[in-house]
């Protein structure tokens, strides 16, 4: 992968377009890693290796739901226990 600064990037965007689609461009701003430039391709082959669900509780099945309130309640005592000063003060 190739690095860039992200002044250098602006300079010439349409060499590093251009490299991006054989290869990953690294974008340094500030001498820090900021982004990633890389092609179409590659960035909808990345989108469906993420097989990342979003749900809510309802949308779990009841089993599941309770198990996992149940859980969270038992968080929430450790939590609270935590919390309780220990010694004379």
């Amino acid at each position: 992968m190739s690095t860039v600064t992200a002044s250098e990037l602006q300079k010439n965007f349409g060499k590093y377009q251009a490299q991006a689609q054989r290869q990953p461009i690294r974008v340094t701003s500030h001498g820090r890693d900021s982004v990633v430039l890389i092609s179409v391709e590659d960035y909808e082959r990345y989108k469906s290796m993420d097989d990342r669900v979003s749900l809510s509780m309802g949308d779990l099945p009841d089993d599941l739901a309770a198990e996992l309130g149940s859980t969270l309640e038992e968080m929430k005592d450790v939590e609270a226990a935590e919390m309780k000063p220990h010694g004379p003060w």
